[in-house]
């Protein structure tokens, strides 16, 4: 009857670890899952659709591959299912716009932004980004590279060829995109941001504000 008893107790012992020892014997879940990585989006992704679709709406427009060459400020061009105005202004037209502006903007130079902006449409700036006041953009691409010293809001998505010096409180949205070094301080809001090298620094070791480009 101990005999029995004993035997017993090992069995119902032994039950919960069955499943994982007939795993370990005989593996039937010894392959990989198989996860779709062609689902994986390029940090760049979000800038360069944006660059195309933009610079493929006007070349069909106009017929000509350099944007930055024509000579109207103002385009129609389809860029999705309807035709858009899109602005290509120097950095002085673009601060004398009015406080919010609803089109898609192509700056031809270096952009300073000195005056409190609400942009409710995408910024192409085919140079260089200093901020000086208060603005809220959509997503903008940066040909170079950002100096963000004021306070800025972006929607969407941030593109940047070159370094990002953040200086002031900022949401640089979704999906920031910096080609070489983000310099951050302490007061940035961000879901994802892409950089070679992110370096964090406190707000009282900031970089200097008044960096000109």
């Amino acid at each position: 009857m101990d005999i029995f008893l004993i035997v017993v107790f090992f069995i119902m012992f032994a039950v919960p670890f069955l499943p994982a020892i007939i795993e370990i014997l005989f593996k039937k879940d010894a392959q990989a899952l198989n996860i779709n990585m062609s689902l994986y989006k390029n940090p760049r992704y979000f800038g360069d659709s944006f660059f195309e679709i933009i610079h493929k709406g006007l070349q069909d427009a106009e017929g000509t591959d350099k944007i930055l060459s024509l000579s109207k400020k103002k385009y129609r061009v389809k860029l999705s299912s309807s035709p858009e105005e899109v602005f290509i202004l120097d950095s002085d037209e673009i601060n004398n716009l009015p406080d919010k502006f609803d089109n898609i903007v192509i700056c031809s130079e270096n952009l300073t932004i000195n005056r409190k902006k609400f942009f409710s449409k995408e910024i192409f700036v085919n140079g260089n980004l200093k901020t000086e006041e208060e603005c809220f953009i959509r997503a903008i691409y940066i040909n170079g590279f950002a100096n963000l010293a004021n306070r800025i809001n972006i929607l969407r998505w941030l593109h940047i060829n070159n370094n990002l010096y953040i200086n002031a409180d900022a949401n640089v949205g979704v999906n920031c995109y910096c080609e070489e070094t983000t310099f951050v301080n302490a007061k940035v809001n961000f879901k994802k941001i892409y950089a070679k090298k992110i370096l964090i620094h406190k707000q009282d070791e900031s970089i200097d504000k008044k960096k000109s480009y």
